[in-house]
Protein backbone atom coordinates (compact mmCIF):
# COMPACT_ATOMS: atom_id res chain seq x y z
CA UNK A 1 0.00 0.00 0.00
CA UNK A 2 0.93 3.70 -0.17
CA UNK A 3 0.89 7.02 2.09
CA UNK A 4 1.07 10.35 1.62
CA UNK A 5 3.91 12.41 2.78
CA UNK A 6 3.47 16.04 2.70
CA UNK A 7 0.99 17.63 -0.51
CA UNK A 8 2.92 15.74 -3.06
CA UNK A 9 4.63 12.87 -2.73
CA UNK A 10 3.83 9.04 -1.11
CA UNK A 11 6.03 6.34 -0.07
CA UNK A 12 5.24 2.25 -0.15
CA UNK A 13 4.08 0.90 3.09
CA UNK A 14 5.26 -2.45 4.75
CA UNK A 15 3.56 -2.86 7.82
CA UNK A 16 6.60 -4.48 9.34
CA UNK A 17 9.14 -1.47 8.83
CA UNK A 18 8.64 1.32 11.29
CA UNK A 19 9.68 3.96 9.47
CA UNK A 20 7.86 3.69 6.78
CA UNK A 21 4.61 2.51 8.12
CA UNK A 22 4.60 5.46 10.44
CA UNK A 23 3.24 7.56 7.24
CA UNK A 24 -0.09 5.90 7.57
CA UNK A 25 -0.81 7.29 11.00
CA UNK A 26 0.00 10.86 10.38
CA UNK A 27 1.03 12.92 7.39
CA UNK A 28 3.34 14.02 7.69
CA UNK A 29 4.47 11.13 10.39
CA UNK A 30 7.52 13.25 12.13
CA UNK A 31 4.55 16.10 12.59
CA UNK A 32 7.50 18.42 14.33
CA UNK A 33 10.63 18.04 12.46
CA UNK A 34 8.92 17.71 8.91
CA UNK A 35 6.68 20.97 9.71
CA UNK A 36 9.88 22.80 10.43
CA UNK A 37 11.07 21.50 7.05
CA UNK A 38 8.34 22.05 5.20
CA UNK A 39 8.23 25.76 6.20
CA UNK A 40 12.43 25.92 5.80
CA UNK A 41 12.93 24.63 2.13
CA UNK A 42 12.57 26.20 -1.14
CA UNK A 43 13.07 25.06 -5.02
CA UNK A 44 16.92 24.92 -5.31
CA UNK A 45 17.80 23.94 -1.65
CA UNK A 46 20.42 20.93 -0.83
CA UNK A 47 19.14 18.89 1.73
CA UNK A 48 20.99 15.56 3.46
CA UNK A 49 19.09 12.62 4.78
CA UNK A 50 21.93 10.99 6.53
CA UNK A 51 20.63 7.50 7.36
CA UNK A 52 17.58 7.81 5.17
CA UNK A 53 15.86 4.85 5.69
CA UNK A 54 13.09 4.05 3.22
CA UNK A 55 13.46 8.10 2.60
CA UNK A 56 10.20 9.26 3.87
CA UNK A 57 12.50 12.67 4.51
CA UNK A 58 13.94 12.43 1.25
CA UNK A 59 10.57 12.09 -0.51
CA UNK A 60 9.41 15.47 1.40
CA UNK A 61 12.44 17.40 0.51
CA UNK A 62 12.32 16.41 -2.89
CA UNK A 63 8.65 17.27 -2.51
CA UNK A 64 9.62 20.60 -1.89
CA UNK A 65 11.57 21.09 -4.59
CA UNK A 66 15.71 20.72 -2.63
CA UNK A 67 17.64 18.54 -4.75
CA UNK A 68 18.76 15.75 -2.02
CA UNK A 69 21.59 13.77 -1.38
CA UNK A 70 19.70 10.23 0.47
CA UNK A 71 22.59 7.69 2.39
CA UNK A 72 21.55 4.57 3.41
CA UNK A 73 23.72 1.95 4.49
CA UNK A 74 21.68 -1.63 4.24
CA UNK A 75 21.47 -2.59 0.75
CA UNK A 76 17.59 -3.95 1.17
CA UNK A 77 16.70 -0.63 2.98
CA UNK A 78 18.86 1.68 0.12
CA UNK A 79 16.61 -0.38 -2.35
CA UNK A 80 13.35 0.72 -0.69
CA UNK A 81 14.22 4.10 -0.65
CA UNK A 82 15.26 4.04 -4.52
CA UNK A 83 11.66 2.15 -4.82
CA UNK A 84 10.28 5.61 -3.09
CA UNK A 85 12.24 7.73 -5.26
CA UNK A 86 11.19 6.19 -8.32
CA UNK A 87 7.27 6.03 -7.49
CA UNK A 88 7.18 9.93 -7.29
CA UNK A 89 9.44 10.30 -10.45
CA UNK A 90 11.74 12.49 -8.43
CA UNK A 91 15.23 13.47 -10.81
CA UNK A 92 16.95 15.28 -8.27
CA UNK A 93 17.52 12.60 -5.67
CA UNK A 94 20.60 10.93 -5.38
CA UNK A 95 20.82 8.09 -3.37
CA UNK A 96 24.38 6.68 -1.86
CA UNK A 97 24.54 3.29 -0.65
CA UNK A 98 27.01 3.86 3.05
CA UNK A 99 27.39 4.63 5.73
CA UNK A 100 28.20 7.98 6.88
CA UNK A 101 30.44 8.97 9.51
CA UNK A 102 34.61 8.87 10.50
CA UNK A 103 36.70 8.31 7.84
CA UNK A 104 36.08 7.73 4.55
CA UNK A 105 36.26 3.16 3.32
CA UNK A 106 34.73 0.39 4.67
CA UNK A 107 33.12 -0.51 8.05
CA UNK A 108 31.11 -3.17 9.25
CA UNK A 109 27.29 -3.20 9.76
CA UNK A 110 24.15 -4.75 11.07
CA UNK A 111 21.64 -6.08 8.83
CA UNK A 112 17.83 -6.86 8.94
CA UNK A 113 16.96 -4.54 12.06
CA UNK A 114 14.68 -2.27 9.75
CA UNK A 115 15.29 1.60 11.04
CA UNK A 116 18.14 0.53 13.65
CA UNK A 117 20.69 -0.68 11.45
CA UNK A 118 24.12 0.42 12.48
CA UNK A 119 27.60 0.59 12.11
CA UNK A 120 28.75 -2.31 14.25
CA UNK A 121 32.47 -3.92 14.41
CA UNK A 122 30.15 -7.25 14.79
CA UNK A 123 27.95 -6.41 11.54
CA UNK A 124 27.51 -9.58 9.44
CA UNK A 125 28.21 -6.82 6.06
CA UNK A 126 30.57 -5.09 5.33
CA UNK A 127 29.91 -1.49 3.51
CA UNK A 128 31.05 1.63 1.79
CA UNK A 129 31.70 4.78 4.68
CA UNK A 130 31.35 8.34 3.80
CA UNK A 131 32.22 11.49 5.04
CA UNK A 132 29.58 14.61 4.80
CA UNK A 133 32.52 16.80 4.03
CA UNK A 134 33.63 14.78 0.76
CA UNK A 135 29.72 14.36 -0.02
CA UNK A 136 29.60 18.12 -0.28
CA UNK A 137 32.57 19.40 -1.00
CA UNK A 138 32.20 23.64 -0.85
CA UNK A 139 28.28 23.08 -1.47
CA UNK A 140 26.69 24.74 1.14
CA UNK A 141 23.59 22.75 2.88
CA UNK A 142 19.98 24.12 3.86
CA UNK A 143 19.52 21.54 6.27
CA UNK A 144 20.32 17.73 7.23
CA UNK A 145 18.84 15.17 9.00
CA UNK A 146 21.07 12.67 10.57
CA UNK A 147 19.67 9.44 12.38
CA UNK A 148 22.38 7.06 12.54
CA UNK A 149 21.57 5.07 15.49
CA UNK A 150 23.59 6.35 18.09
CA UNK A 151 26.83 7.64 15.74
CA UNK A 152 25.74 10.94 15.07
CA UNK A 153 29.07 12.42 16.55
CA UNK A 154 31.58 10.72 14.00
CA UNK A 155 29.35 12.21 11.01
CA UNK A 156 29.08 15.22 12.63
CA UNK A 157 33.19 15.24 13.46
CA UNK A 158 34.11 15.09 9.73
CA UNK A 159 31.26 17.64 8.84
CA UNK A 160 33.55 19.81 10.86
CA UNK A 161 34.53 22.22 7.94
CA UNK A 162 31.03 22.91 6.58
CA UNK A 163 30.01 23.07 10.27
CA UNK A 164 32.80 25.46 10.97
CA UNK A 165 32.02 27.44 8.02
CA UNK A 166 28.07 27.36 8.76
CA UNK A 167 27.53 26.00 5.65
CA UNK A 168 24.94 23.30 7.31
CA UNK A 169 22.09 25.85 7.71
CA UNK A 170 19.80 23.35 9.80
CA UNK A 171 20.50 19.95 11.60
CA UNK A 172 18.26 17.94 12.77
CA UNK A 173 19.37 15.21 14.85
CA UNK A 174 18.14 12.28 17.64
CA UNK A 175 18.38 13.21 20.87
CA UNK A 176 18.15 10.08 22.85
CA UNK A 177 20.22 7.02 24.60
CA UNK A 178 21.53 5.60 21.46
CA UNK A 179 24.72 7.23 21.87
CA UNK A 180 25.51 5.21 25.48
CA UNK A 181 24.79 1.87 23.06
CA UNK A 182 27.00 3.03 20.43
CA UNK A 183 29.80 5.05 22.23
CA UNK A 184 29.81 4.98 25.60
CA UNK A 185 28.88 8.32 26.21
CA UNK A 186 25.54 10.48 26.15
CA UNK A 187 24.80 13.35 23.94
CA UNK A 188 27.04 15.82 25.45
CA UNK A 189 30.61 15.63 23.21
CA UNK A 190 27.55 16.41 20.07
CA UNK A 191 26.38 19.34 22.07
CA UNK A 192 29.60 20.57 22.79
CA UNK A 193 30.89 20.13 19.37
CA UNK A 194 27.96 22.05 17.91
CA UNK A 195 28.24 24.72 20.42
CA UNK A 196 32.36 25.06 19.39
CA UNK A 197 31.22 25.54 15.72
CA UNK A 198 28.41 28.10 16.81
CA UNK A 199 25.73 26.55 16.93
CA UNK A 200 23.01 26.29 19.21
CA UNK A 201 19.93 23.41 20.01
CA UNK A 202 16.03 23.70 19.35
CA UNK A 203 13.18 22.28 19.84
CA UNK A 204 10.64 21.64 17.00
CA UNK A 205 7.57 22.88 17.86
CA UNK A 206 4.06 21.66 16.38
CA UNK A 207 3.19 24.43 14.46
CA UNK A 208 7.37 24.11 12.71
CA UNK A 209 8.78 27.02 14.51
CA UNK A 210 11.97 26.42 16.81
CA UNK A 211 12.33 27.03 20.28
CA UNK A 212 15.79 26.90 22.59
CA UNK A 213 15.80 23.90 24.61
CA UNK A 214 15.73 21.29 22.00
CA UNK A 215 18.17 18.91 24.08
CA UNK A 216 15.40 18.29 26.13
CA UNK A 217 13.68 16.26 23.21
CA UNK A 218 14.35 12.83 21.35
CA UNK A 219 15.05 15.08 18.30
CA UNK A 220 16.77 18.53 18.14
CA UNK A 221 17.29 20.89 15.73
CA UNK A 222 20.28 22.94 15.83
CA UNK A 223 21.39 26.14 13.55
CA UNK A 224 23.88 28.77 13.59
CA UNK A 225 23.86 31.44 16.29
CA UNK A 226 23.08 34.62 14.35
Amino acid sequence: MQARVGDRAQVWVDLHRTSASKALYANPPDWPQMRVWQQRLRPGDLFLDIGANVGTYSVLAASLGATVIAVEAAPDTAELLRENIALNDFALVDVVQAAAGSVAGRTRFTEGLDSVNRIDPAGVREVDMVTVDALIGQRSVAGMKVDVEGFELHVLQWAACALREHRIELLQLEWNEASKAALGVDRSPVEALLTEHGYQLLRARDDGTLDPGGHSTARSTSSPLR
